[in-house]
Protein backbone atom coordinates (compact mmCIF):
# COMPACT_ATOMS: atom_id res chain seq x y z
CA UNK A 1 0.00 0.00 0.00
CA UNK A 2 3.30 2.70 -0.12
CA UNK A 3 3.44 4.09 -3.67
CA UNK A 4 6.21 5.97 -4.51
CA UNK A 5 6.61 8.58 -8.01
CA UNK A 6 10.03 9.27 -8.34
CA UNK A 7 10.06 11.87 -11.47
CA UNK A 8 6.52 13.31 -12.48
CA UNK A 9 2.68 12.50 -12.73
CA UNK A 10 0.25 14.55 -14.33
CA UNK A 11 -3.08 12.85 -13.47
CA UNK A 12 -6.66 13.60 -14.35
CA UNK A 13 -8.42 13.11 -11.38
CA UNK A 14 -6.78 11.01 -8.20
CA UNK A 15 -8.43 9.50 -5.35
CA UNK A 16 -5.84 7.92 -2.23
CA UNK A 17 -8.09 5.18 -0.83
CA UNK A 18 -7.81 4.78 2.63
CA UNK A 19 -4.63 2.92 3.89
CA UNK A 20 -2.76 3.57 1.32
CA UNK A 21 0.32 6.22 1.55
CA UNK A 22 1.52 8.21 -1.80
CA UNK A 23 5.22 9.73 -1.16
CA UNK A 24 6.66 12.21 -3.79
CA UNK A 25 9.91 11.08 -3.68
CA UNK A 26 12.51 12.55 -7.03
CA UNK A 27 14.83 9.87 -7.28
CA UNK A 28 14.90 10.91 -11.02
CA UNK A 29 17.73 13.28 -11.44
CA UNK A 30 18.05 13.03 -14.79
CA UNK A 31 18.68 16.54 -16.27
CA UNK A 32 15.38 18.25 -17.48
CA UNK A 33 13.26 15.99 -15.54
CA UNK A 34 10.74 17.55 -13.54
CA UNK A 35 9.38 15.66 -10.48
CA UNK A 36 5.74 15.76 -8.30
CA UNK A 37 2.72 15.60 -9.19
CA UNK A 38 0.15 17.67 -11.37
CA UNK A 39 -3.54 17.18 -10.54
CA UNK A 40 -5.88 18.93 -13.00
CA UNK A 41 -8.84 18.19 -12.18
CA UNK A 42 -10.02 17.23 -8.15
CA UNK A 43 -8.01 15.37 -5.72
CA UNK A 44 -9.58 13.52 -3.16
CA UNK A 45 -8.24 11.36 0.12
CA UNK A 46 -10.31 9.04 1.81
CA UNK A 47 -9.67 8.50 5.82
CA UNK A 48 -6.39 6.64 6.83
CA UNK A 49 -4.73 7.88 3.39
CA UNK A 50 -1.77 9.74 3.20
CA UNK A 51 0.13 11.82 0.59
CA UNK A 52 4.00 12.87 1.54
CA UNK A 53 6.05 15.43 -0.03
CA UNK A 54 9.80 14.83 0.83
CA UNK A 55 12.26 17.76 -1.10
CA UNK A 56 12.13 20.76 -2.84
CA UNK A 57 11.70 18.70 -6.05
CA UNK A 58 8.72 16.94 -5.34
CA UNK A 59 5.98 19.83 -6.71
CA UNK A 60 2.44 19.26 -5.50
CA UNK A 61 0.28 21.41 -7.93
CA UNK A 62 -3.87 20.91 -7.78
CA UNK A 63 -5.88 22.76 -11.02
CA UNK A 64 -8.99 21.81 -8.87
CA UNK A 65 -10.32 20.90 -5.53
CA UNK A 66 -9.16 19.61 -2.78
CA UNK A 67 -11.52 16.83 -0.51
CA UNK A 68 -9.60 15.27 1.98
CA UNK A 69 -9.96 13.00 5.12
CA UNK A 70 -6.64 11.71 5.23
CA UNK A 71 -3.33 13.04 6.47
CA UNK A 72 -0.78 15.23 4.20
CA UNK A 73 2.47 15.90 5.36
CA UNK A 74 4.35 18.59 3.14
CA UNK A 75 7.51 18.37 4.80
CA UNK A 76 8.18 22.74 4.29
CA UNK A 77 6.93 22.29 0.20
CA UNK A 78 4.91 24.93 -0.86
CA UNK A 79 1.41 23.64 -2.14
CA UNK A 80 0.61 25.13 -5.04
CA UNK A 81 -3.01 25.82 -6.76
CA UNK A 82 -2.72 26.80 -10.04
CA UNK A 83 -6.55 26.91 -10.44
CA UNK A 84 -8.56 26.69 -13.93
CA UNK A 85 -11.52 28.61 -14.91
CA UNK A 86 -14.64 27.80 -12.40
CA UNK A 87 -15.35 27.48 -8.77
CA UNK A 88 -13.05 24.77 -6.57
CA UNK A 89 -13.47 23.21 -3.58
CA UNK A 90 -10.60 22.60 -0.15
CA UNK A 91 -11.48 20.61 2.28
CA UNK A 92 -8.73 19.50 4.48
CA UNK A 93 -8.31 18.42 8.56
CA UNK A 94 -7.58 21.58 10.15
CA UNK A 95 -4.74 19.44 12.35
CA UNK A 96 -2.91 19.03 8.93
CA UNK A 97 -1.23 22.02 8.04
CA UNK A 98 0.51 23.21 4.77
CA UNK A 99 3.49 24.67 4.95
CA UNK A 100 2.90 27.84 1.76
CA UNK A 101 -0.14 27.86 -0.02
CA UNK A 102 0.23 29.72 -3.48
CA UNK A 103 -2.53 30.44 -5.56
CA UNK A 104 -2.91 32.09 -8.76
CA UNK A 105 -4.71 31.01 -12.54
CA UNK A 106 -7.94 32.08 -13.08
CA UNK A 107 -10.06 30.24 -11.10
CA UNK A 108 -11.60 30.68 -7.44
CA UNK A 109 -10.85 28.06 -4.46
CA UNK A 110 -13.60 27.98 -2.07
CA UNK A 111 -12.41 27.11 1.34
CA UNK A 112 -14.81 24.59 3.56
CA UNK A 113 -13.69 24.92 6.91
CA UNK A 114 -10.22 25.49 8.52
CA UNK A 115 -7.01 25.53 7.35
CA UNK A 116 -3.71 25.73 9.02
CA UNK A 117 -0.31 27.36 6.94
CA UNK A 118 2.75 27.03 9.09
CA UNK A 119 4.34 29.46 6.45
CA UNK A 120 3.07 31.55 4.28
CA UNK A 121 0.05 32.58 2.17
CA UNK A 122 1.00 33.99 -1.67
CA UNK A 123 -2.40 35.01 -4.00
CA UNK A 124 -1.03 36.06 -7.39
CA UNK A 125 -2.80 37.82 -9.74
CA UNK A 126 -6.43 36.70 -10.84
CA UNK A 127 -6.65 34.26 -8.15
CA UNK A 128 -9.64 34.22 -5.92
CA UNK A 129 -9.52 32.73 -2.49
CA UNK A 130 -13.05 32.59 -1.28
CA UNK A 131 -13.03 31.67 2.93
CA UNK A 132 -16.98 31.74 3.35
CA UNK A 133 -17.26 31.44 6.95
CA UNK A 134 -14.04 29.59 7.46
CA UNK A 135 -11.22 30.19 9.34
CA UNK A 136 -7.48 30.47 8.78
CA UNK A 137 -4.54 30.29 11.04
CA UNK A 138 -1.41 31.15 9.58
CA UNK A 139 1.96 31.62 10.91
CA UNK A 140 3.82 32.95 8.40
CA UNK A 141 2.94 36.76 5.73
CA UNK A 142 0.41 37.59 4.17
CA UNK A 143 1.50 37.98 0.56
CA UNK A 144 -1.12 39.47 -1.86
CA UNK A 145 0.53 40.18 -5.76
CA UNK A 146 -2.71 40.83 -7.07
CA UNK A 147 -5.37 38.33 -6.18
CA UNK A 148 -8.60 38.65 -4.45
CA UNK A 149 -9.50 37.63 -1.30
CA UNK A 150 -13.17 37.43 -0.65
CA UNK A 151 -13.37 37.13 2.93
CA UNK A 152 -17.22 36.14 3.47
CA UNK A 153 -17.53 36.11 7.13
CA UNK A 154 -14.36 34.53 7.90
CA UNK A 155 -11.49 34.48 10.48
CA UNK A 156 -7.89 34.86 9.83
CA UNK A 157 -5.74 34.38 12.72
CA UNK A 158 -1.81 35.54 12.15
CA UNK A 159 -0.49 33.35 15.23
CA UNK A 160 3.40 33.21 14.54
CA UNK A 161 4.70 32.59 18.55
CA UNK A 162 8.41 33.44 17.82
CA UNK A 163 10.11 35.95 19.32
CA UNK A 164 12.56 35.88 16.53
CA UNK A 165 10.04 35.92 13.34
CA UNK A 166 8.26 39.21 11.97
CA UNK A 167 4.73 38.43 10.28
CA UNK A 168 3.89 40.74 7.89
CA UNK A 169 0.51 41.50 6.22
CA UNK A 170 0.40 42.85 2.90
CA UNK A 171 -2.83 44.20 2.76
CA UNK A 172 -6.40 43.23 2.30
CA UNK A 173 -10.12 43.23 3.02
CA UNK A 174 -10.92 40.70 6.20
CA UNK A 175 -14.40 39.83 8.08
CA UNK A 176 -12.42 39.06 11.15
CA UNK A 177 -8.42 39.29 11.47
CA UNK A 178 -7.00 37.97 15.13
CA UNK A 179 -3.25 38.19 16.14
CA UNK A 180 -1.69 36.61 18.90
CA UNK A 181 1.77 35.21 19.78
CA UNK A 182 5.12 36.11 20.37
CA UNK A 183 6.40 37.71 16.64
CA UNK A 184 5.20 41.31 16.26
CA UNK A 185 2.83 41.72 13.36
CA UNK A 186 3.22 44.07 11.07
CA UNK A 187 0.34 45.54 8.68
CA UNK A 188 2.64 46.77 5.40
CA UNK A 189 -0.19 48.49 3.34
CA UNK A 190 -3.94 49.70 4.08
CA UNK A 191 -6.11 46.65 5.34
CA UNK A 192 -10.14 46.97 5.76
CA UNK A 193 -12.32 45.14 8.07
CA UNK A 194 -15.71 44.84 8.10
CA UNK A 195 -16.35 43.32 11.46
CA UNK A 196 -13.99 42.17 14.37
CA UNK A 197 -10.32 43.28 14.82
CA UNK A 198 -8.93 41.42 17.70
CA UNK A 199 -5.60 41.76 19.21
CA UNK A 200 -5.97 39.02 22.15
CA UNK A 201 -3.60 39.06 25.51
CA UNK A 202 -0.48 36.56 23.47
CA UNK A 203 0.20 39.22 21.42
CA UNK A 204 3.27 40.99 21.57
CA UNK A 205 2.89 44.10 19.00
CA UNK A 206 1.22 44.53 15.88
CA UNK A 207 2.61 47.45 14.57
CA UNK A 208 0.54 49.26 11.04
CA UNK A 209 3.35 51.95 10.18
CA UNK A 210 2.23 54.31 8.09
CA UNK A 211 -0.37 51.74 6.47
CA UNK A 212 -4.61 52.65 7.22
CA UNK A 213 -7.05 50.60 8.91
CA UNK A 214 -10.42 51.05 7.77
CA UNK A 215 -12.90 49.81 10.07
CA UNK A 216 -16.06 49.68 7.29
CA UNK A 217 -18.50 47.21 8.73
CA UNK A 218 -22.28 47.66 9.87
CA UNK A 219 -20.69 47.46 13.17
CA UNK A 220 -17.10 46.84 13.60
CA UNK A 221 -16.02 45.84 17.00
CA UNK A 222 -12.26 46.72 18.04
CA UNK A 223 -10.94 44.85 20.92
CA UNK A 224 -7.54 45.04 22.27
CA UNK A 225 -7.29 42.72 25.30
CA UNK A 226 -3.17 42.86 25.62
CA UNK A 227 -2.97 46.77 26.32
CA UNK A 228 -1.52 50.16 24.83
CA UNK A 229 1.69 49.23 23.88
CA UNK A 230 0.25 46.42 21.93
CA UNK A 231 -0.28 48.65 19.11
CA UNK A 232 1.45 50.88 17.30
CA UNK A 233 0.86 53.44 14.20
CA UNK A 234 3.23 56.21 12.83
CA UNK A 235 3.19 59.26 10.00
CA UNK A 236 0.16 59.46 8.81
CA UNK A 237 -1.39 55.51 9.21
CA UNK A 238 -4.77 55.82 10.70
CA UNK A 239 -7.62 54.19 11.61
CA UNK A 240 -10.17 55.39 10.02
CA UNK A 241 -14.11 54.48 10.83
CA UNK A 242 -15.47 54.88 7.91
CA UNK A 243 -18.53 52.30 8.11
CA UNK A 244 -20.98 52.85 10.63
CA UNK A 245 -21.41 51.86 13.85
CA UNK A 246 -18.06 51.52 15.73
CA UNK A 247 -17.41 49.76 18.93
CA UNK A 248 -13.98 50.32 20.56
CA UNK A 249 -13.89 47.99 23.79
CA UNK A 250 -15.92 46.26 26.09
CA UNK A 251 -19.77 47.08 25.56
CA UNK A 252 -23.20 46.04 26.87
CA UNK A 253 -24.45 44.92 23.45
CA UNK A 254 -21.72 41.91 23.17
CA UNK A 255 -21.19 40.44 27.10
CA UNK A 256 -19.06 38.37 25.65
CA UNK A 257 -16.04 40.61 25.30
CA UNK A 258 -15.60 42.42 28.87
CA UNK A 259 -12.02 42.35 29.58
CA UNK A 260 -10.25 45.04 27.21
CA UNK A 261 -7.45 47.46 27.76
CA UNK A 262 -6.42 50.97 26.60
CA UNK A 263 -5.31 51.58 23.08
CA UNK A 264 -3.29 54.38 22.00
CA UNK A 265 -3.91 55.67 18.60
CA UNK A 266 -1.71 57.18 16.42
CA UNK A 267 -4.44 58.58 14.21
CA UNK A 268 -7.82 58.43 14.22
CA UNK A 269 -10.84 59.69 11.77
CA UNK A 270 -14.24 59.12 12.50
CA UNK A 271 -16.31 59.72 9.71
CA UNK A 272 -19.69 58.22 8.14
CA UNK A 273 -22.66 57.69 9.46
CA UNK A 274 -23.62 55.88 12.85
CA UNK A 275 -22.20 56.03 16.09
CA UNK A 276 -18.85 55.48 17.59
CA UNK A 277 -18.82 54.08 21.06
CA UNK A 278 -15.27 54.52 23.22
CA UNK A 279 -15.48 51.92 26.37
CA UNK A 280 -12.26 51.91 27.53
CA UNK A 281 -9.59 54.70 28.14
CA UNK A 282 -7.84 56.11 24.73
CA UNK A 283 -5.25 57.79 23.59
CA UNK A 284 -4.71 59.47 20.17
Amino acid sequence: NNIKITSRADVKTLTIDGSVTLTLNGEDVSEGVLCGMRVRNKLTMMKSSKLVQTGERDSLILNGSWISSGTYTPNNQPTVFDLQAGVHQLSIPAGQPMSTMILKGSGSLSLLGTITINENIILENDATLMAGTGTINIGGDWINNGGIFDEGESKVIFNADSESKIQTISGGKFWRIDFSGKSKKVIASDISVRRYFIINKTATEVDAGTSNIHLSGRPTYWYNYKGETAFAQSGDGAVICSGSTVYFGKHNDDPAKRDTRITTFNNIILQGTGTKHFYDTTNV
